[in-house]
């Protein structure tokens, strides 16, 4: 296994944290060895056996270049979603899910760009929140800050963009 304690990580459903140990833990009765995980949104922990880390596509955070590349997203121009929301909430759902820091970018991105002409409905709320924060995570262990203060930047930078961008059109 290519993971430690104290790594930075990325789960894909779960988001970003720190590796805080790999021990023995009992599941199902069994003693199993796990990587232990303490996310950065919330405060919540998981625990993957690991002979399974492979399969769930843990991995390591992503550079600091990678990672202004993802936030560049926000300020693009928006593309259409879905007109059919469960369609919609899917494709978003797809890409928060992805593992890819561009990817939930672009979802930030095109959630609040929508949102600027169309009321949210609660699941898109559901969704932003879930992106935002899994993008926060991973943007707080990269740039070494809080995840409130990614959460804020992440909001104000892809907002900002969003309502300019309608301005011009």
């Amino acid at each position: 296994m290519r993971f430690s304690p104290k790594d930075k990580v990325v789960h894909p459903i779960h988001g970003a944290g720190v590796i805080t140990e790999i021990a023995v833990k009992s599941i199902s009765g069994e003693p199993t060895e796990c990587v232990v995980i303490k996310l950065m949104v919330g405060n919540a922990g998981i625990l993957l056996p690991t002979d399974s880390v492979e399969k769930t596509d843990l991995r390591f955070v992503v550079d600091k270049k990678s990672m202004q590349e993802a936030l560049d997203v926000l300020s693009e121009k928006a593309e259409e979603l879905p007109k059919d929301w469960r369609r919609r909430i899917e494709t978003l759902k797809e890409r928060v899910h992805s593992g890819d820091p561009g990817e939930v970018a672009k979802a930030v991105r095109d959630i609040i760009a929508r949102s600027i002409n169309s009321k949210m409905n609660p699941s898109e709320k559901r969704v932003l929140s879930e992106a935002v924060g899994v993008l926060a995570g991973e943007v707080a262990l990269v740039k070494e800050i809080k995840v409130s203060s990614a959460k804020s930047m992440i909001r104000r930078v892809a907002k900002t963009a969003q309502e300019a961008e309608q301005e011009e059109d």
